[in-house]
């Protein structure tokens, strides 16, 4: 790749000697968080999630950014199962987290109850007009 990190031979690692380029992961990383970034701005901006959800998103993108970032690292990590272990910790906090979006999505408040969950209250003097 036009863009691969060249490590002259005196600087790489015994294991690596015959590997003359590699995979800039630390950018990868770095672009892929910046765009997560900006998807979780969007959509907090357009108040799509109920409040708190939000970093359950978060969770589960970057569990996915790093399940791509560990799956192109070529250097030694501790295994388990023959997979990386940050591998594992990703799938696991992935799993944790739309979990979490499923459960909390299905749980249904009456509006009643949401409304005073929140201290949301009607205004004495304009019915209707809520007072926190």
């Amino acid at each position: 790749l036009p863009w691969a990190v060249e490590i002259d031979l005196p600087h790489r690692r015994a294991p690596y000697l015959d590997v003359e380029t590699f995979h800039p992961t630390f950018l990868y990383e770095g672009l892929w968080n910046l765009g997560l970034f900006g998807v979780l701005v969007l959509i907090d901006r357009r108040r799509v999630l109920k409040p708190g959800r939000l970093l359950a998103v978060y969770v589960f993108g970057y569990g996915l950014g790093r399940l791509w970032v560990e799956a192109l690292r070529i250097d030694t990590a501790s295994l388990v199962l023959g997979v990386r272990v940050n591998i594992w910790v990703s799938l696991f906090a992935m799993v944790a987290a739309a979990l979490f979006l499923l459960v909390s999505g299905r749980r249904q408040l009456e509006p009643e109850l949401l409304d005073e969950a929140d201290g949301v209250t009607d205004h004495p003097d304009t019915p209707g007009r809520p007072v926190h």
